[in-house]
């Protein structure tokens, strides 16, 4: 009851002042604290308690502007355009102003401390001859230049489009270079259908907006203005407001507008240098901001590191080096693999160098040479051991290379199936199209091998086993063996013309011995009629062939028995060819003590056709 009786009197009577113990609320009134609480539009109860600082009458019409002795001439001529002859300079307004607060921070945290000044940028954004927005902005730079900082107006005149191509252009490096330089910035622009103006966003948009991860206005400090020749407005401030804070610059909370530019300047040819700001309340606003600007960039200046660094850009930076470290990692270890391939490749050449070398040279066992000479030797010996055994080099040779030529047991077992499908103990020959098919099977063997003829009896039969000068092969019109063997290898392509041997040999009164017979009974089977191959031999000592026969063992028959009772029993006249490679089916090679032989089966089944 007592809270809500204090209550009322503070809504119906004069300011009281509420003291309160532990025990109870005792409520004073207090004239001084006079208040009316019928309404506090500006709410300056809530306000909090600041402490107001003294004007030090010391500081007025002090400056702290840069010196001409001592100012740079080219910056001075290209940045300051802003700057009057001393006379106006000491006596305009401006001089006159009362910045004692801002005046003493300057001295006291950068002409005594021996910082550099304050380096400011300023922007506008109208080219007109009579631009209010570079008027502004000069009259901004000169109560900039008071306060001791560095001021340096962009001209925009000359600034191409934006696009991405002119990078390199003088103006546009320009701008970079002077926002590289600044602490802080000053934007003034005018208001041109409700908002910026395309000049003042074009020197915007060529200002980098990021260089990898930072942006490169970061922690720079911003003040606005704008002029418009309407009414008051705040639509283009707004907007520079915005663009400050997308290009994380710290714009002060003041701003200044003027309505009505036109009305707010003077003359050209007027007092003070003509086209100065006139007296009134915009004038005021643009002095707080460029105070409030000066006293901000002082307080961040030594903390801008501070304010540039964020958690985002820390992270982002670091997934980027670790990127380039894991990228330098895999790098040195693709460089050292490659490092360590070529020293393999090295050592391996180096290794088969000295095989070559010692190769050549000779050194240890098993080099080529001696392997080679070692074969030629063995070879030698084994050649003069078959001419020993009346197997002289021409028959090795032939041997040699129809062992090459011998079809494998494959060819030979597939061969024996399409030759000798019939009953070998017909008389009859096969069909046509058996012929046909063991025709196509032997040409296709004959074209496999090297164009050598394999039927040159010479080849085969070694010299003491024909019966030489003491025999005579009787042919058709008593042509010789030479003339005969001369016209079989002479022939077009190596292949053999058909002879007709059924009218060299009379029939004998006798059944000619077969070659069962002949293995069966060693010794020789007289006839009523000598055969070629057995004239002209009355030695009682045994005839080669009676030995040819003697040799043979029971499965097997001599190559030069084999093709004598084939030149006799070929009645029907097949090509020798043929024949040869009918023979070579049953092919067994040489041995050292019987020679060349034919399997018995095939010679058997090879008779039987022809007989």
């Amino acid at each position: 009851m007592l809270l809500r009786a204090v209550t009322c009197r503070l809504a119906t009577q004069a300011p009281v002042a509420i003291h309160t113990t532990s025990r109870s609320f005792r409520v004073t009134t207090t004239r001084h604290m006079a208040v009316q609480m019928n309404g506090d539009l500006n709410n300056t109860a809530a306000e909090r308690a600041r402490q107001e600082i003294a004007v030090d009458p010391t500081y007025s019409n002090r400056s702290f502007a840069i010196p001409a002795p001592e100012d740079d001439p080219d910056t001075r001529q290209n940045y300051r355009p802003f700057l009057l002859n001393e006379e106006v300079t000491s006596s305009d307004w401006i001089s006159q102003l009362e910045l004692s607060t801002a005046l003493k921070m300057v001295e006291a945290q950068v002409m005594k401390s021996g910082e550099e000044r304050l380096r400011v940028m300023v922007l506008y954004g109208s080219m007109r001859q009579r631009s209010y927005s570079r008027l502004l902005a000069f009259e901004a730079s000169r109560i900039l230049f008071r306060l001791g900082c560095d001021v340096r107006v962009y001209n925009p005149t000359g600034l191409p489009v934006k696009d991405d191509v002119q990078h390199s252009h003088p103006k546009v490096q320009e701008l970079r270079e002077l926002s590289k330089w600044s602490d802080g910035h000053v934007w003034i622009c005018p208001e041109q259908h409700g908002n910026l103006t395309a000049v003042f966003k074009n020197q915007i948009d060529w200002i980098p907006l990021s260089t990898g991860s930072v942006r490169p206005t970061q922690g720079r400090t911003l003040a606005i203005a704008q002029v418009s020749g309407g009414s008051q407005s705040f639509n283009t401030v707004n907007s520079l407001r915005i663009l400050g804070r997308w290009m994380r610059m710290f714009a002060i909370p003041n701003q200044s507008s003027i309505p009505k530019a036109y009305t707010q300047f003077t003359d050209a040819d007027a007092a003070e240098g003509g086209s100065r700001l006139m007296p009134s309340g915009n004038r005021d606003r643009l002095v707080d901001c460029m105070e409030e600007f000066v006293k901000y960039s002082i307080v961040m200046r030594p903390h801008f590191v501070l304010f540039g660094d964020r958690y985002s850009e820390r992270e982002e930076k670091r997934v980027k080096e670790e990127k380039e470290r894991l990228k330098a990692d895999e790098l040195a270890r693709v460089r050292n693999n490659q490092r360590r391939c070529r020293e393999r490749r090295q050592n391996y050449i180096a290794e088969l160098e000295a095989k070559v070398k010692k190769l050549e040279t000779g050194d240890g066992e098993g080099t080529v040479d001696r392997i080679g000479k070692k074969y030629r030797q063995e070879n030698e010996m084994l050649r003069r051991l078959l001419a020993s055994l009346g197997l002289e080099d021409g028959f090795v040779n032939a041997y040699v290379q129809a062992a090459v030529r011998a079809p494998t047991v494959t060819q030979k077992l597939s061969l024996q199936q399409e030759l000798f499908s019939h009953d070998p103990l017909d008389s009859q020959m096969p069909s046509t199209s058996e012929q046909d098919a063991s025709d196509i099977v032997l040409s296709q063997l004959a074209l496999e091998q090297p164009s050598v003829p394999l039927w040159n009896l010479d080849n085969f039969i070694p010299s003491a086993v024909r019966p030489g000068q003491e025999a005579t092969l009787m042919l058709a019109n008593n042509s010789s063996p030479a003339s005969l063997f001369d016209t079989i290898t002479t022939h077009g392509n190596n292949a053999p013309p058909n002879f007709d041997m059924s009218t060299d040999f009379p029939e004998p009164s006798l059944p000619v011995p077969s070659a069962l017979s002949i293995l069966q009974y060693p010794n020789p089977i007289p006839t009523p009629q000598t055969l070629p191959y057995q004239q002209a031999t009355t030695s009682i000592s045994p005839s080669p062939m009676e030995n040819l026969i003697r040799s043979s063992s029971p499965d097997a028959t001599l190559c030069s028995v084999a093709y004598s009772l084939i030149l006799q029993h070929n009645k029907k006249g097949y090509d020798f060819a043929q024949l040869d490679l009918r023979l070579r089916i049953g092919y067994k090679g040489c041995g050292i003590a019987n020679g060349c032989t034919v399997d018995n089966k095939v010679l058997f089944r090879v008779l039987a056709e022809i007989s």
